[in-house]
């Protein structure tokens, strides 16, 4: 999803959620600001800490356990001597990758965070 599809998403849950009553509103606003996730922590765990830190903040433990095992068996092929290109190659895909995230950084929260919001706008309408 790229950034014009998130505004236009966004824009249609703010009318949405101006629908709301005002209990189902409170409990909206007080659940969205415990929930949601700063872009910036994202980026700098993302920056600071190449492993996987990022993933773990928004509670993707998968994408996180792929970016240990990647580093581990990187490292492993490339200091045992095993086969130091295979190493290099799987340490330089999961640093690709990771430079992607960091540079995507904005839209990857944004979307993750739409995702929660749509989660507790539904959430307040069961809430009647």
């Amino acid at each position: 999803m790229n950034a014009d599809e998130l505004k236009a998403e966004e824009e249609q849950l703010r009318i949405a959620v101006r629908g709301l009553s005002e209990s189902q509103r409170i409990y909206y606003t007080s659940q969205r600001t415990k929930q949601l996730k700063d872009p910036d922590t994202y980026a700098a765990l993302n920056w600071f800490f190449l492993v996987g830190l990022h993933h773990m903040y928004l509670g993707q433990w998968l994408e996180a356990a792929m970016v240990w095992i990647g580093m581990i068996a990187g490292f492993f092929l490339l200091i045992t001597g095993e086969n130091p290109a295979a190493g290099l190659i799987i340490i330089g895909a999961v640093a690709a990758w990771e430079t992607w995230a960091l540079f995507t950084s904005q839209n990857i929260v944004r979307r993750y965070n739409l995702q929660i919001s749509q989660a507790l706008y539904h959430e307040a309408l069961d809430r009647g």
